[in-house]
């Protein structure tokens, strides 16, 4: 019931075309590939959620910081020349994000949370740093990452169905800062 609500949020969220839909891990997950209208024409989603059914490790999951995760990656649209990433500093230790020694990071303190900025280039840099405005009002974003190897945007949230639809506007804004800039 949660993934469906979740998922249902998602759908409202962005001008669809066609979807594709599948079940990973007895229900544990879902992956989604969508085509949309807009600057980006392809979406993938994936949506993995902590088992509810184990009642014995349900609270060990949430001790160990294990949390809910939807990954959004956004194909195919302009990305700014450079690879870079935001990560906002809360703990969470399953973030997908190998550092290479060679990228620069600063750290950034907005409304007293702490992100991490990462990028090869200057100018990627500041572009990431500018978008992290749109980002302090989404308390379940966890990490936002462009490569313009691949045209994609990938970002990383806690979903909550109550905050979900404002989050993923936020997030879009966030993108949308930095395609332009």
């Amino acid at each position: 019931m949660l993934a469906t609500q979740l998922l249902r949020i998602v759908d409202e969220s962005f001008p669809i075309v066609r979807k594709d839909s599948v079940i990973l891990g007895h229900g544990l997950g879902y992956g989604i590939d969508y085509e949309l209208e807009g600057a980006y024409p392809s979406l993938k989603v994936v949506l993995t959620l902590l088992p509810r059914y184990a009642p014995m490790y349900l609270p060990i999951a949430y001790l160990i910081g294990r949390r809910d995760l939807l990954k959004l990656t956004f194909e195919g649209g302009p990305v700014s020349t450079g690879v870079g990433a935001i990560l906002h500093d809360c703990g969470d230790s399953r973030l997908p994000f190998d550092r290479d020694t060679d990228m620069s990071e600063e750290e950034v303190t907005a409304d007293d949370q702490v992100y991490r900025v990462y990028a090869f280039n200057p100018y990627v840099l500041r572009m990431l740093k500018a978008a992290i405005p749109f980002l302090v009002d989404i308390p379940t974003f966890r990490y936002l990452s462009v490569d313009s190897r691949t045209g994609t945007v990938t970002t990383y949230l806690v979903p909550r169905v109550g905050s979900l639809s404002t989050d993923l506007a936020a997030i879009g804004t966030a993108i949308e800062s930095i395609r332009t800039n």
